[in-house]
C-alpha cells in the first residue's frame, strides 16, 4: 500500500513537473511571438519614417530649387525698373520718351507680378503652370524687349543686336514665359561678356 502510494505520488510530482514546463514553453513561445511581431511592427514604423523623411527631404530640395529659380529670375525685371528710373531721371527726356519708358516699366512690374503668381501657383498645385497662350506680333514685342533691357546692359556698355527673320508676324506665344527665357539668356549673356562687348 505505501509503495502504490509513493507510485501515485510520483506519477502527480511527474505529471505536475510536465504541466509546469508546458506552461513554461508556452509562454516563452509567446513572449518570442510578441517580441518578434513588436520587431516587426518596429521595423516597419522605422521604414515608414524613413520613407517620409526622404518624402520631406525631397519636397525642401523641390520648393529650394523653385524658390532659388524665382528669386534668380525676378532680378531681371527688377533690374530693369532700375535702369529705367534711372535714365526718368534725366532732364533731357521728351514726354513721349517718359511715357514710353513708363510702359516699359509697367511691362516689368507685370512680368514681377506674373514669375510671384506662378511661384504660389505652383506651390498651390505642385506642378509646372500652364502656358498662357496669346497672339503676339513678334518684331513690336522684340522691340519692346529690346528697349525695356537697353538700359541694364548699359551699366556695361553693352548692347542688345537683334537679327529677326520671321515667317509670319505674328505667333502664338506665352509671353511671359518667353520674356523669362530671353531674360535669363540675355542677363547670362551680359554677366560672363566683358564691358563693351555686344549681345547678339
Amino acid at each position: 500500500a505505501a509503495t502504490r502510494a509513493e507510485q501515485r505520488e510520483r506519477q502527480l510530482r511527474q505529471q505536475r513537473q510536465t504541466m509546469f514546463v508546458s506552461v513554461i514553453a508556452v509562454l516563452v513561445f509567446v513572449l518570442a511571438l510578441v517580441l518578434y511581431l513588436a520587431r516587426q511592427r518596429v521595423a516597419r514604423i522605422n521604414r515608414e519614417l524613413d520613407l517620409k523623411s526622404k518624402k520631406l527631404e525631397e519636397e525642401n530640395r523641390e520648393k529650394s530649387n523653385i524658390l532659388n529659380i524665382v528669386s534668380h529670375d525676378l532680378i531681371a525685371p527688377f533690374n530693369k525698373i532700375k535702369g529705367l528710373t534711372d535714365l526718368m531721371q534725366r532732364f533731357d527726356l521728351s514726354e513721349a520718351e517718359r511715357k514710353e519708358y513708363m510702359s516699359y516699366i509697367r511691362a516689368s512690374v507685370e512680368q514681377g507680378t506674373h514669375l510671384i503668381r506662378n511661384l504660389l501657383d505652383s506651390q498651390k498645385a505642385q506642378e509646372q503652370a500652364v502656358p498662357v497662350l496669346e497672339k503676339v506680333e513678334v518684331h513690336a514685342w522684340i522691340k519692346d524687349f529690346q528697349a525695356a533691357i537697353a538700359s541694364t546692359l548699359h551699366q556695361k556698355q553693352q548692347q542688345l543686336l537683334v537679327t529677326c527673320t520671321l515667317v509670319h508676324t505674328s505667333y502664338l506665344l506665352d509671353k511671359q514665359m518667353v520674356t523669362r527665357i530671353l531674360d535669363n539668356l540675355v542677363s547670362n549673356a551680359s554677366k560672363f561678356s566683358a564691358a563693351g562687348k555686344n549681345i547678339y
